[in-house]
């Protein structure tokens, strides 16, 4: 399990990964902050993103902050590639 650092910047209009900014992973989410509901469709869309069962990820420290550490069975290499493969298309 890797824990990835992840900025997040709400009320969005697409929920969309902006790439690295530094080591933290930006995404852009188009829910708003109220209730967690952005936490729910952020780890909706990187389950999807990463292809990965929703249960395999976890919000570890961040649950009320844009600044957030999310839990999830891929090494950064392969986070990067995948990211880096997606984002420049």
């Amino acid at each position: 399990m890797y824990t990835l650092s992840v900025i997040v910047v709400s009320c969005a209009l697409t929920t969309q990964i902006i790439g690295f900014q530094n080591t933290c992973l930006k995404i852009r989410v188009a829910a708003t902050p109220h209730d967690g509901h952005a936490n729910d469709v952020l780890l909706h869309f990187l389950a999807k993103y990463f292809d990965i069962p929703l249960s395999q990820l976890t919000i570890i420290r961040g649950q009320r902050s844009k600044r957030k550490h999310i839990s999830l069975p891929l090494s950064i290499e392969q986070i990067e590639d995948l990211v880096a493969e997606r984002t420049h298309k």
